[in-house]
Order: C-alpha cells, then sequence, then structure tokens
C-alpha cells in the first residue's frame, strides 16, 4: 500500500449542529450539545481590527470536563467584530470553559465563563457522532473511531471543488460519492488553485473561506468527512508561476524559493513509484531545504 503525504495536511471532521451563538457571555448557562458534536460561542469586540490575525494574537478558550479533563482551543476572527470558538466534547457531562486574551483593548473579553452540557448521541445517524472522532490506535496501521472501531478511508478528490463548483453542481457529486460507498472527500484548502487574481498574502479572504465553509457543511450532512490540503509542494515549474507565493502573483512580491518548495515530500518520496538511479530510489533520503518568505525590496541582489 502506497501512502500519500501533503505538507502541511488539515482533517476537518464535521459535526452535529452547533449550539445556540452566545453572544458576550460573562456566565452562561448550560447549552445541550451531543458528544463529538459542535458547541459554539460567539463573541464582540468593542472595535475593528485593521488586520485581526496580526492585531490579536491570543484568543484562547479553556475547557474542563465532569472528570476534570482540560483543553485548550483557538478562538478565531469570524469577520468584523465577530470571534467564535468551536470545540467537540468528546465524554459526557457538564463542561465550563473560561476565555483567554492577551490583548489589552479586548479586556472585556477576557475571563468570561460559561457552561454546557454534553449528551450522548446513541441515535446518531452517522458513525462519526455516534462512535467518535477518528484516531490512529499506536502500534497499528489503520484508523479507527474513538470505540475502537475500524474506519475505512475511501476518499475522492476534487480539488477544486469548493472554488469551482457550483450548489447544485457540489450537491450532486457529494450524492454521487456517498451512493457509491465513499466516506472522505478531498479538497484544496487554499484559494490560489484556478485563479489569476493578485493575492494578498497579509489578508484573510473571508468571502472564500465562508464558500469552503458552506461546502464543507453540505458534506458533514451526509456523514463524509472533509480532507483539507492547505499547501502542496510545487511539483514543476509551471504550477509554480501559478503559485500565490510566487512574486508576480501577491501584492506583497513576496519571495519563496522553488527548490524549496521542490524538496517538500510527495508521493515519490513516501512508498509510490520513484525514479531510480542505479536501481535504486533517487532522493529516498533528501532533507527538506529551509524555505524563507520575504519582500522583494529586501532580496539580495
Amino acid at each position: 500500500m502506497s501512502m500519500r503525504v501533503h505538507f502541511y495536511r488539515t482533517l476537518i471532521i464535521a459535526a452535529l449542529p452547533a449550539a445556540a451563538h452566545l453572544q458576550d457571555p460573562s456566565v452562561v448557562s448550560a447549552q445541550d450539545v451531543p458528544v463529538w458534536g459542535r458547541f459554539e460561542a460567539a463573541f464582540t469586540a468593542a472595535r475593528d481590527y485593521d488586520n485581526p490575525l496580526y492585531d490579536v494574537p491570543r484568543f484562547a478558550v479553556h475547557f474542563t470536563s465532569a472528570t476534570g479533563r482540560k483543553k485548550t482551543v483557538n478562538a478565531f476572527w469570524d469577520g468584523g467584530r465577530s470571534w467564535k470558538v468551536r470545540f467537540m466534547p468528546d465524554e459526557p457531562g457538564a463542561w465550563t470553559y473560561v476565555t483567554e486574551v492577551k490583548v489589552a483593548d479586548m479586556v472585556t473579553l477576557h475571563d468570561l465563563r460559561g457552561t454546557f452540557r454534553a449528551t450522548q448521541t446513541a441515535n446518531a445517524k452517522f458513525d462519526l457522532y455516534r462512535r467518535g472522532a477518528l484516531r490512529h490506535p499506536k502500534g497499528t496501521y489503520y484508523l479507527a473511531h474513538a470505540d475502537g472501531t475500524p474506519f475505512f478511508w475511501a476518499a475522492c478528490t476534487a480539488w477544486n471543488g469548493a472554488l469551482k463548483s457550483t450548489n447544485d453542481e457540489w450537491d450532486r457529486y457529494l450524492s454521487d460519492r456517498v451512493r457509491n460507498g465513499y466516506s472522505v472527500i478531498q479538497l484544496a484548502g487554499c484559494s490560489c488553485r484556478g485563479s489569476s487574481a493578485a493575492f494578498d498574502l497579509d489578508r484573510w479572504n473571508s468571502t472564500y473561506f465562508n464558500r469552503l465553509k458552506a461546502f464543507c457543511r453540505a458534506a458533514e450532512a451526509r456523514g463524509v468527512i472533509v480532507e483539507l490540503v492547505m499547501f502542496s509542494r510545487m511539483y514543476d515549474e509551471q504550477r509554480w508561476r501559478s503559485s500565490p507565493l510566487h512574486p508576480d502573483n501577491n501584492q506583497q512580491r513576496g519571495v519563496l524559493a522553488f527548490g524549496s518548495l521542490r524538496s517538500l515530500p510527495d508521493r515519490r518520496q513516501c512508498g509510490a513509484a520513484r525514479p531510480t538511479e542505479g536501481g535504486r530510489p533517487k532522493n529516498r533520503h533528501r532533507a527538506p531545504e529551509p524555505a524563507q518568505v520575504y519582500p522583494r525590496s529586501l532580496r539580495a541582489e
């Protein structure tokens, strides 16, 4: 069996509908959320930020279960003055949370406390919500649900699906894949594929990612996992020329060495067919080269 590895791969496992949005809680009464579902709380900042991803370096929410287990999840900017946190409870009972914000003018969002109750989901329609999130059991070569039930990863690639498909096309695609037994859909998570616009590497593209979220929720409604591949190596010069990290394609005129991208692992280096040299695989143990991004104006001539 060959293994395919992508640089910076992220799994998005969709969950059941969220609890009601909670605006600026000080102490929030319990909400019912299914175990393996999605708890969501929303907060409103006192002002707008020019660039929230940089201006608010830390907004954490600390969760504690009924048995005393603790987990920390980062809140995220959701456009305008809106901030949200999403959390998947993995055991039943009462959960509490408290916010931690390391920004002076967001003091009103610091040390906010709330509670919710996680309930059992024995009658959930899909295994993800009945048997639990996916894990890699230690010492094994397969994935399994939290309760130990093996999970078969049958994936279909729709790299540009969220970028180019219409809503009807996406619904038809998902229905067909579910009908044919697929359990995972693989998408390119960045908004660079198939576009000719000049990219702003310092700004969050809310329009695109809201669309991506809607497409992931459509998969969620069918019990399908969405795997987002955020970054991938440049296979050749032609693809590098279309990358948002190429200096001709972004507003910052940022430069990323093409050779660094080429050194990232791909299927030829991870078990699939590799080009050979003298009967032995080429580049089998090549270490990744360091990658640097910097404005063109600072580049040494």
